[in-house]
């Protein structure tokens, strides 16, 4: 009798843990990336559906575009209120960035090195059908998401072989081209975006509806003609590392308890929602112009015309500080990249200090002596060479999910809500996130008002933004780009030199820390371990793939084989 309930017992057990462990991961899935999000995105309400009024994006630069973009979608009309002006012109728009007259003022790292994680490609796919032949139009390439990274010296493999023919692709570009190449998608199509506005200008304020502090009414728009003020529907702060909105809103009156009362448990005062740490990063884009025939002979591990990123290492933070990477763009131009974690000496500046810097990088495994073959190569063109060094602002959360009396229609995405270490090239994946999570909820509003339509047998109710909206929108980005910043954080602080959050120590995330050496290193072998890693690393996958069983159970088996990683 128990030996029939034992095999009957261990299947349903085995089998019940594997589907429920699958129901989980989906769940996870849902909750912190945007993956299962993307057939939403592009899907246009019927104009009879649209939410009436104006949407005031309050900023032109990526995150900015993209939310306008969604916002087509959803709203009769919207508004894009940017200070720079020859934004609004044709260079702002050019199809080939690199000859753009002007330069951008406001945005810290336009000329420097980025990459794109395959999540912010696949999202823009959806939303831009033509993207693609867009790019070609700008000589982008789009190729596939195979950004060679190496930790320590050691590879972090690609797993082709999850996706068969279907490896997601990025696109490979500078900041500068990846920028002008969205303003031109999303207002130089007016035939295909006819409801977006571009408005030059700078936002210095907002005002609260008269008839009851739950929405704002207005948005104040200093232009070349005077000030203004734009009827709003709904306000998005898309100011970057400026985070103006938080200002704009004190000055009006929010973010305060109501007199007489205290604030609500695990709510904040917007003076109090704003967190920082300080990685100490610095890091200097050097940009080469590459003749075609010097291109080809430089020893890249794809051919020149089809490369993208061909490098990016880091040392391990207990014994190195340094950073290098590198990537062909548009024009035939080559990036290369130096950084450190609080330098202790000034970062190169010749092609001779960056080849002394890569080698002087102390790492489990040398970089590989092709990267050292293209740079002596670069001889070449080193009078070409354009030097862009950027000193990185400290890491910033601000937890808008926690804030009190905070208006319905004003909402924050991309810098304005978090910014990040950009090594990690993270930053144009987390104001993807923000324009997914705003479609989530847009979407869902529509239909939470259908089925009430159908319900009662009636196309009469009028789409609007309900009272929960912004407390929605936080809620949902908050989940989606908090792995973000805690991954970050944890990274950053294996760094000596970091000045941790008030009141953490660099011991934060020590443990994780401890877990990812041990993944990494099983990665070298084991197929299941890297792909964790990759999907990890490109946001493609949710943090806890690392933890499952079975690469527990393999890590233990090493560490009892080979001792500590």
């Amino acid at each position: 009798m128990m030996t029939t309930f034992w095999l009957l017992a261990v299947p349903v057990v085995y089998y019940g843990s594997y589907y429920f462990g699958r129901w989980i991961r989906h769940k996870i899935i849902l909750r912190t990336t945007g993956l299962a999000d993307l057939p939403q995105l592009g899907q246009s309400r019927p104009p009879d559906q649209k939410i009436k009024g104006t949407v005031v994006v309050c900023g032109g630069s990526i995150g900015g575009l993209l939310a306008a973009r969604v916002c087509h979608d959803h709203f009769e009309k919207v508004v894009i209120v940017e200070p720079e002006a020859w934004l609004a012109e044709e260079d702002g728009r050019a199809a080939h960035a690199w000859t753009q007259i002007h330069r951008r003022g406001r945005v810290m790292q336009y000329y420097s090195i980025q990459a794109l994680l395959p999540l912010s490609f696949a999202s823009w796919t959806r939303l831009f059908p033509n993207i693609e032949q867009e790019c070609e139009k700008s000589d982008i390439r789009c190729l596939l998401a195979d950004l060679k990274f190496l930790i320590w010296g050691l590879p972090i493999a690609a797993p082709f072989e999850d996706y068969g023919d279907h490896f997601p692709k990025t696109l490979y570009a500078s900041r500068q081209s990846t920028e002008t190449l969205l303003r031109r998608l999303v207002v130089g199509q007016k035939d295909q975006y006819p409801n977006i506005e571009w408005v030059v200008g700078t936002v210095t304020g907002v005002t609260a509806d008269p008839n009851g502090m739950s929405r704002l009414k207005n948005v104040v728009v200093r232009t070349a003609n005077g000030t203004t003020e734009i009827e709003a529907t709904l306000v998005i702060d898309c100011t970057g590392p400026a985070q103006a909105g938080l200002k704009w809103l004190q000055h009006a009156g929010y973010g305060f308890s109501s007199e007489g009362s205290s604030y609500r448990t695990g709510t904040l005062p917007l003076d109090q929602l704003s967190i920082s740490y300080n990685q100490k990063v610095q890091y200097s884009t050097y940009i080469f112009q590459v003749p075609l025939e010097l291109g080809r002979r430089l020893a890249t591990p794809t051919k020149w015309e089809e490369e993208g990123i061909f490098l990016v290492a880091f040392t391990d933070a207990r014994v190195d500080r340094k950073y290098v990477a590198g990537q062909r763009i548009e024009n035939n131009q080559l990036q290369l990249c130096c950084g450190a974690w609080a330098p202790t000496e000034d970062l190169p500046r010749t092609l001779a200090e960056i080849k002394e810097f890569s080698h002087s990088m102390i790492l489990s495994r040398p970089l590989p002596e092709w990267f050292f073959e293209l740079l002596d190569l670069l001889d070449e063109a080193e009078d070409t060479m354009e030097l862009h060094t950027v000193r990185c602002p400290p890491s910033t959360s601000v937890r808008f999910h926690q804030a009190t009396n905070l208006p319905s229609n004003y909402i924050a995405l991309a810098d304005s809500t978090m910014r990040v270490n950009p090594i990690f090239g993270q930053g144009v994946t987390k104001a993807t996130l923000g324009a997914i999570s705003l479609n989530n909820v847009l979407h869902d509003l529509q239909n939470r008002l259908t089925s009430v339509s159908e319900s009662y047998r009636s196309t009469t109710t009028v789409p609007t933004l309900p009272d929960s909206f912004a407390k929605d929108f936080f809620t949902v980005q908050w989940s989606k780009i908090s792995p973000i910043w805690d991954g970050t954080r944890v990274f950053d602080y294996g760094w000596d030199t970091t000045v941790p959050l008030p009141g953490e120590t660099l011991d934060f995330g020590a443990a994780l820390r401890w877990w990812q050496q041990n993944i990494l290193m099983l990665a070298m072998t084991d197929r299941q371990a890297a792909s964790a890693y990759w999907h990890t690393l490109m946001t493609m996958g949710p943090p806890t793939d690392m933890f499952h069983p079975r690469l527990v159970l393999k890590i233990l088996w090493r560490r009892l084989r080979h001792g500590p990683a």
